[in-house]
């Protein structure tokens, strides 16, 4: 008892050192700008053509959209307002779009950020589907804490990594719209 004890203040202090960051941080700061813009993020409609809302049996597909594009903010079964994205690219080990479990499936973050802030993210590994010619993966909800966004210009960035090590990034701004 004593001995993991020791073990574990050792191995706490060592972590810690003397530049350790606080447990109170701030927000990390939104990525970098993308230079490669080989990830393009979209709107995420249904097969109907409107926005996706995340209902139960939802078929979802990626819909390019301009710069200041509109993005509806939704409320989630649980209450939480969210951001619906799609995001489509080519190139990469797609993975499985049946399996979200699926250790194949690229891994894809996905930051909304306000002049440099983090407001929403979403973070996770996505199987991507053929559409058009291109591998797209939508129904990408990115959850925020922020219900004033309504007309609020925002900034999307994404950067995908497939299980070969390709990345994918992308950059796109929009308006989020009740």
């Amino acid at each position: 008892m004593i001995r993991e004890a020791v073990i574990a203040a050792t191995v706490t202090a060592a972590c810690a050192g003397p530049d350790a960051a606080p447990v109170d941080a701030p927000p990390r700061d939104a990525p970098p700008p993308c230079d490669a813009q080989s990830l393009t993020i979209g709107r995420c409609v249904t097969d109907a053509g409107v926005a996706c809302t995340g209902a139960l049996g939802e078929v979802r597909r990626f819909e390019a959209a301009a710069a200041g594009a509109e993005v509806p903010l939704v409320v989630g079964p649980q209450g939480s307002a969210m951001l619906v994205f799609a995001v489509a690219t080519t190139g990469i080990v797609p993975g499985d779009p049946t399996d979200p479990t699926a250790a194949t499936n690229p891994q894809l973050e996905l930051v909304v950020a306000r002049g440099g802030a983090e407001l929403a993210l979403y973070r996770g590994r996505m199987g991507f589907s053929d559409q058009g010619g291109q591998q797209v993966a939508a129904g990408l909800f990115a959850i925020t804490e922020d219900t004033g966004l309504d007309g609020v210009a925002l900034l999307a960035h994404a950067v995908l990594t497939d299980q070969a090590g390709a990345q994918r990034c992308g950059d796109w701004s929009f308006v989020a719209r009740r």
